[in-house]
């Protein structure tokens, strides 16, 4: 079924509104805009992630057979025009689906939630490409689109999480430091979209990039989300602290100061002697640094890590 529009009553103004959105684009872009049509997909939400909840999407190379199940749901759920410009090869068209999707996300919150996970499949793939013109508009509907979600109130569905933190994660090392800046601050909307302890195994897959940059961005991340959850999940797994440890020893010095941080973090609410053992497993180096790292974080008044 198509995607209900405004009351007639409250479309006069909204239109306008449209019309003044859509007026600064390019004239393809524009056109998209004004002839877009959305339909739900003939496959509930549920049983779609259900479905699909193995299947693998980046950020190495997508299966084209995962690919091409992506295009089959799009062509269901978009007119004939926006579905060849989404998955074009020609840059302009490419552009123009995204400007579009800009102005359309906000009009359709129901529809983005019952389409969220295809959405952030083709944003994410939209990513492989090079070009850094559509890599600043993609992050833009991205960080619409996670904003979006937050202020409905909902989370994202594990699925949903899976699709897009791994992906932001290995890409956050790009060359641009702007595009990082951003890759970064999206991850840290998602905090507020996805519970932290369901984060934690993705953020430590990141730190195993081989992208210093991006394990850096992964650890800070990380050392941004530790709470008590957290610091008991990694004091009760050796393997899963053992990653940061190493990240820690790392001879990249934005890795090692990040990794740092999210050790320290474990002493604001971790007991001293689980601590103390933890700090064991370190070398005397990471030990020293992590235990002042801890001591300059320390609430006023507390006790002196062990």
């Amino acid at each position: 079924s198509r995607f209900r529009p405004p009351p007639r009553e409250a479309a006069a103004a909204p239109a306008l509104a449209r019309d003044a959105s859509v007026s600064g684009l390019p004239s393809f872009a524009r056109e998209l805009c004004l002839t877009f049509e959305l339909v739900e997909p003939r496959q509930p939400k549920s049983v779609r992630q259900q479905r699909e909840r193995c299947q693998y999407w980046g950020p190495d190379q997508i299966p084209p057979e995962f690919l091409h199940g992506l295009k089959e749901t799009w062509r269901q759920c978009v007119d004939e025009r926006t579905f060849r410009a989404m998955f074009s090869d020609r840059m302009e068209e490419q552009l123009a689906a995204m400007h579009c999707w800009r102005c359309k996300v906000p009009e359709h919150p129901e529809a983005v939630e019952l389409l969220l996970d295809l959405l952030l499949k083709w944003l994410t793939y939209m990513l492989f490409n090079t070009n850094t013109q559509l890599w600043k508009s993609t992050l833009e509907v991205v960080s619409l689109v996670v904003a979006q979600v937050a202020a409905s109130g909902v989370a994202l569905t594990e699925r949903e999480a899976q699709i897009l933190v791994p992906n932001l994660l290995e890409r956050s090392g790009h060359n641009m430091p702007a595009i990082r800046d951003s890759l970064e601050a999206i991850l840290r909307q998602t905090l507020a979209v996805h519970p932290w302890l369901c984060l934690l195994p993705m953020l430590l897959r990141g730190l195993l990039s081989k992208s210093k940059r991006s394990a850096a961005c992964a650890a800070r991340v990380l050392a941004e989300v530790v709470d008590r959850q957290i610091a008991l999940a990694l004091s009760r797994s050796q393997k899963d602290l053992a990653h940061v440890v190493k990240a820690a020893e790392d001879k990249d010095a934005d890795l090692r100061r990040a990794a740092t941080q999210a050790l320290a973090a474990l002493a604001q609410h971790l007991d001293a002697q689980t601590f103390a053992r933890i700090t064991k497993t370190m070398s005397p180096t990471v030990q020293q640094a992590v235990r002042t790292a801890a001591a300059k974080s320390a609430p006023p008044g507390a006790a002196p890590a062990a």
